[in-house]
C-alpha cells in the first residue's frame, strides 16, 4: 500500500503545484489586461493575437430577436443566465456580445423575459473571450435560445437568427447593456486568489511523508517484536 501511495500522493502535490502556477500566471494577465487601454477592433486586428480578457472597443449596433441564454452561471453564489446577443459591427462583421448576468426565477422551464438591447449605433466596450470548448451537442431538451456553453460555431449552427458570428470568441460588455433600467448586471470579472492549490500540494506531500515515516515505525515494531 505504501509504494503505491507516495508515488500517487507525489504526483497529486506536483499537480496541485501546477494548477498552482497556472492561477499565477492567469492572474498575472488579468491583471495586466486590468490595467491596459481598451484597443479599438476594426478590421485590420488579427483576433488570433488577442490575449483572453484583452480590453476592447467596437462600434456597431446590436441585431434584434438574436438572444440566446446561457444557463448555470453563479453570480454571487445565485443561478442565472448570460445573456447574448449578436453585435454589427461598423464593417459588417458580427460578434456575440456576453450584454450581462439575469437572474434566474421560477422553474427551469419557464419562458424567461429577457430584457432587449439598446437600439441604435452606439459604442461598446468590453473584453476579449476565447470560444468555450464544447463539451457535446445541445441538448435538445433544453428551452429554446438557451445553451450551456458559449461556442459561437455552436450556437450560430443551433440558432441561425444569429447569423454568421465570429467564430474564436466573443465580447464580454463591461457594463450591463439593456434597453430597459435595472434588467441586467454586469458579469464580474473571475477572483484574483491563489484558490486552495498551494495548501492541497503541501497535504499531498505531508501525506506522502507520513506514509513512509508509518511504514519504517510499523517496520521497527515488528522487528522488535520478533
Amino acid at each position: 500500500m505504501v509504494v503505491l501511495f507516495v508515488p500517487t500522493a507525489v504526483y497529486l502535490g506536483l499537480w496541485q503545484f501546477d494548477r498552482s502556477e497556472q492561477r499565477t500566471q492567469r492572474n498575472q494577465q488579468l491583471i495586466e489586461q486590468l490595467q491596459a487601454a481598451p484597443m479599438e477592433l476594426s478590421s485590420a486586428t488579427d483576433l488570433a493575437t488577442l490575449t483572453e480578457w484583452a480590453p476592447l472597443r467596437l462600434s456597431g449596433r446590436f441585431e434584434s430577436g438574436t438572444d440566446v441564454l446561457v444557463r448555470r452561471r453563479l453570480q454571487d453564489g445565485f443561478n442565472g443566465f448570460y445573456v447574448l446577443s449578436s453585435f454589427r459591427t461598423d464593417d459588417a462583421r458580427v460578434f456575440l456580445v456576453n450584454r450581462g448576468w439575469l437572474l434566474a426565477r421560477g422553474a427551469a422551464n419557464e419562458e424567461i423575459v429577457v430584457p432587449r438591447p439598446p437600439a441604435g449605433d452606439m459604442a461598446l466596450e468590453g473584453r476579449w473571450r476565447n470560444a468555450e470548448v464544447i463539451t457535446g451537442e445541445i441538448p435538445a431538451d433544453l428551452p429554446p435560445g438557451q445553451v450551456l456553453v458559449i461556442n459561437p460555431e455552436q450556437i450560430a449552427e443551433r440558432y441561425p437568427a444569429v447569423g454568421r458570428v465570429n467564430a474564436q470568441g466573443y465580447i464580454q460588455a463591461s457594463e450591463a447593456l439593456s434597453a430597459q433600467p435595472d434588467g441586467l448586471e454586469v458579469v464580474m470579472l473571475p477572483p484574483l486568489g491563489q484558490g486552495p492549490h498551494l495548501a492541497y500540494a503541501v497535504q499531498w506531500m505531508i501525506f506522502g511523508a507520513a506514509a513512509i515515516l508509518g511504514w519504517f515505525l510499523l517496520a521497527k515494531r515488528e522487528i522488535r517484536q520478533q
